[in-house]
């Protein structure tokens, strides 16, 4: 059975070569460009793993009071507490910003899950690979 990944995130130069190598190594990816758009994509399927930038575009759908800056944390929050998944996330940022790891462990916590990722940018195709494979195993 096909695995499924949804890759969140506003950076076309980032994302390209990370989609290319998970496709090469057999897995479905979709992608969202704004945190909406990720709303949206999970409200038709489910995917297997989730991919999730913190800083990004918000869409129509989503607020954020810091510009964008925190809007991968917000869709964090509709994904666990208003949707009820609790499928893996590996989240992908910029910066590293203690309070936003602390905010995504505590969350995470709270719906029992112990599997989530926090990589920071630039990934490895090669380490964004080992943590998929990590969480959902090979395609």
């Amino acid at each position: 059975m096909e695995k499924k990944i949804l890759f969140i995130d506003d950076e076309p130069y980032f994302v390209r070569s990370l989609i290319e190598a998970l496709e090469d190594e057999g897995y479905k990816v979709d992608q969202a460009v704004n945190g909406t758009q990720a709303i949206e994509e999970l409200e038709e399927s489910v995917p297997d793993v989730i991919i999730l930038d913190i800083i990004m575009l918000t869409g129509g759908r989503i607020s954020d009071t810091h510009g964008g800056m925190r809007t991968g944390l917000r869709v964090h929050e509709i994904i666990r507490d208003k949707m009820g998944l609790k499928v893996p996330i590996i989240f992908v940022t910029v910066v590293e910003d203690p309070n936003a790891h602390r905010a995504i462990r505590q969350l995470e916590r709270r719906h029992g899950i112990e599997t989530s990722a926090i990589l920071v940018k630039p990934v490895l195709p090669s380490e964004l690979l080992d943590e998929v494979k990590n969480l959902i195993g090979a395609a």
